[in-house]
């Protein structure tokens, strides 16, 4: 019985937790990584639902990652990806980015500003219902052609 009682806090607590980290991640205006930080999107495009939030690591590879659903997920990313390039300096690194192929991926790099051998990856997966914003800082270096 005391297992049994044990267990249902736990499954409280960590229902409580994963709440609050929703909570967090809708009212977040900046994705940091290691010192480095962008706009969200909710920061961009106004409060979208946070359906999931993660992290990870690597060797120099450290990630967070934020899921969202959207109704009007064409039109969020437009928007996102324009302030990106236009307002911070992000570069396409992948392939041209078509947002009318659903579902796809736009994966976008830019120099990390405090240390020029590491770079500020973000990729973004997206469905007609919502999308996965991931947020990397690794070493490596752009090439422009």
């Amino acid at each position: 019985m005391k297992k049994l009682a044990a267990v249902l806090i736990l499954a409280c607590l960590a229902t409580l937790y994963g709440c609050a980290a929703f909570n967090e991640a809708t009212n977040l205006q900046e994705y940091e990584v290691q010192g480095e930080s962008i706009p969200t999107i909710n920061a961009v495009v106004g409060e979208r639902k946070v359906t999931g939030v993660g992290s990870s690591s690597s060797g120099d590879k450290v990630s967070k990652e934020y899921t969202y659903e959207s109704p009007t997920v064409n039109a969020d990313l437009k928007e996102y990806l324009g302030t990106l390039v236009n307002e911070i300096g992000f570069i396409a690194i992948d392939e041209d980015i078509d947002l009318d192929t659903v579902p796809g991926t736009a994966k976008l790099a830019a120099e990390s500003p405090s240390d020029p051998s590491k770079l500020f990856v973000v990729q973004i997966d997206y469905t007609k219902n919502g999308y996965k914003v991931t947020v990397s800082r690794m070493a490596g270096s752009l090439t422009y052609y």
